[in-house]
């Protein structure tokens, strides 16, 4: 079908059938009208604009005269679009909300950050409760989840970068009870971080969550 190919009677130009309206009146036509949709397109658009006075009350006074059926029709209508109207809404609806949530959290990180720090401070034994219970339910999820981290260590950590000083950085932390956190996270949407002594600091464990991988230095 893709090699057949047919001349338009109005531009005079040949195009495969697939860019004409079906006509089952013309078979020698491979049951496609005569003339492309480009140009069945712009001869109604310019006869509308010609007729549009007579149209427009043709139309008006079809409807009156056919108001059940139209009523009808615009009952089925809506019913089979309800489905996905409401699909649509709620997909409209979660997309608002997340830029909202977005736009909040870049305007108000300083706030955030003082908000996570002091809830986790506050209830700190219970999150860690929640937190082994979660690990110990989904430890192959975890086991997977480091494997990845550490491969991606492994590949975001250049040559010259000095293993003895993460050491330490890590070990520090350690006494300290802190998190250590990649200033530049090593895997985002915009970037990608070297693991090094250079991109690495000892922070509380609630400022690295409420960090995450979405802030950054100079970040656009």
């Amino acid at each position: 079908m893709d090699s057949v190919v047919i001349r338009c009677f109005n531009c005079g130009e040949d195009k495969p059938p697939s860019m004409f309206h079906k006509d089952t009146k013309c078979p020698n036509r491979h049951f496609r009208s005569s003339r492309c949709i480009a140009c069945a397109k712009a001869q109604r658009k310019e006869w509308w604009k010609k007729n549009k006075a007579v149209a427009s009350k043709k139309h008006k006074e079809w409807i009156v005269q056919n108001v059940e059926k139209v009523r009808a029709q615009q009952k089925l209508y809506d019913a089979k679009r309800a489905t996905a109207k409401k699909a649509y809404n709620a997909s409209r609806r979660e997309q608002n909300n997340a830029a909202a949530r977005r736009r909040y959290a870049t305007g108000n990180l300083d706030k955030i950050k003082q908000y996570t720090a002091a809830y986790y401070a506050k209830n700190s034994d219970s999150i860690k409760a929640k937190c082994a219970a979660y690990r110990k339910n989904n430890k192959g999820y975890f086991v997977a989840r480091n494997a990845k981290r550490k491969a991606d260590k492994l590949t975001a950590t250049p040559s010259w970068a000095d293993e003895s000083v993460i050491r330490a950085i890590y070990e520090e932390a350690a006494e300290l009870g802190l998190s250590v956190d990649h200033i530049v996270p090593l895997r985002s949407k915009l970037v990608c971080g070297l693991h090094n002594e250079f991109n690495l600091q000892p922070i509380p464990l609630g400022d690295n969550i409420a960090k995450s991988n979405r802030h950054w230095p100079d970040m656009p």
